[in-house]
């Protein structure tokens, strides 16, 4: 435990260190001074690791197939990993392509995606990605059904170099801001899904607390856990994303869909009789998610049903064994390496896994 003097003297120092920035954002290191048990934690999880530079990435040894990859009708792709990062070639037979891959977006337990800056209007996202079921690189989901006609068309999809193209993927997989200079190259303040992505700028925090204003403290900074289910539905769908329009756009029965989170679980019985459910009930943004403990979110679950809600059915079988995520929150496969899990808990049939019977 860090006594009261020297907690004092870190805060001054962390204080003096935020207002020498331009902006109001520290960093999640600065966080990590008083509340080093949260920075711990949430800095191995998932979000903190969604973006690397690929020969950075935990996972970057599979990012070098052994053998060339192919693309019908004519091309071909070798990954290869130097002291210049990891680069792809790609040719057609007759001209060849020479790539650095950039950015690897993904922690990798779905997968990790690959963007580079093609030119100073442009960026690409790559023909191919990782996937852990895979454990190796296979096409890109959404670029299944393209078919190039030129060697840049199948090194992958162009997005623009701008808020609204690609500065919107980078947003969501760091903290702090986004901008892109004079050639187009892009700046992020902090990689990850750090802590001032849902607590907001902590530089005024940090000077509150270094002159003991708890008051002034905790006004500086936000606390999601203050937000109702409704609106934390929204706050989390800013990345996790949530229909434009609560229906006309939006095809719940499209499978890719279902990695958009909220608005599934937004239609819930759970969510919609006033259970006070929302992301936070089960997840803890400071932990990465429990994907192999069953037992975990069946206690989750029996806090409502065994708590004055309605009791499991008795097709649920002992509720010390039931896996209640497993029937009532299936997973919804997107082609052959990708799989969600639905967020609109029901009552499922045998086959349709993306809307419920009841």
């Amino acid at each position: 435990m860090i006594r009261a003097a020297s907690k004092l003297a870190c805060l001054a120092v962390l204080a003096m260190q935020a207002s020498s920035q331009e902006s109001a954002y520290v960093g999640a290191a600065a966080c990590g001074g008083c509340h080093p048990r949260q920075f711990e934690s949430q800095s191995a999880s998932g979000h903190a690791q969604t973006l690397h530079r690929p020969e950075e990435h935990p996972l970057h040894e599979h990012f070098q197939p052994r053998r060339p990859l192919r693309l019908e009708p004519r091309y071909r792709f070798v990954y290869s990993l130097g002291a210049e990062g990891l680069h792809v070639s790609a040719d057609d037979g007759e001209y060849l392509l020479d790539l650095p891959l950039e950015w690897a977006f993904g922690a990798g337990a779905h997968g990790v995606t690959f963007v580079s800056q093609s030119d100073e209007r442009n960026y690409v996202e790559h023909r191919f990605s990782f996937y852990a079921r895979a454990n190796g690189l296979a096409v890109t989901t959404g670029h299944e059904s393209l078919r190039p006609e030129t060697l840049h068309q199948a090194v992958g999809l162009a997005y623009p170099a701008a808020a609204e193209g690609i500065g919107r993927c980078f947003a969501c997989h760091s903290t702090g801001g986004v901008s892109f200079g004079r050639r187009g190259e892009v700046n992020v303040r902090e990689r990850g899904v750090q802590c001032e992505t849902c607590h907001g700028p902590g530089a005024d925090h940090i000077a509150a607390i270094a002159v003991e204003d708890r008051t002034g403290a905790r006004l500086a900074i936000n606390n999601p856990k203050r937000l109702s289910p409704s609106e934390l539905n929204e706050f989390c769908g800013a990345c996790h994303r949530r229909p434009k329009t609560p229906s006309a756009d939006f095809d719940y029965r499209e499978a890719w869909n279902v990695r958009h989170q909220p608005p599934y679980l937004a239609r819930s019985r759970c969510f919609i009789e006033g259970a006070d459910l929302s992301c936070l009930s089960c997840h803890d943004p400071h932990e990465d998610i429990r994907r192999e403990n069953a037992a975990y979110y069946r206690k989750k679950c029996l806090n409502c049903h065994l708590d004055g809600g309605p009791e499991p059915a008795s097709a649920c079988g002992p509720a010390a064994r039931a896996d209640c995520v497993e029937c009532h929150m299936p997973a919804v496969s997107v082609g052959d390496h990708l799989a969600f899990r639905n967020h609109w808990i029901g009552v499922y049939g045998e086959f349709d896994k993306t809307i419920p019977s009841r």
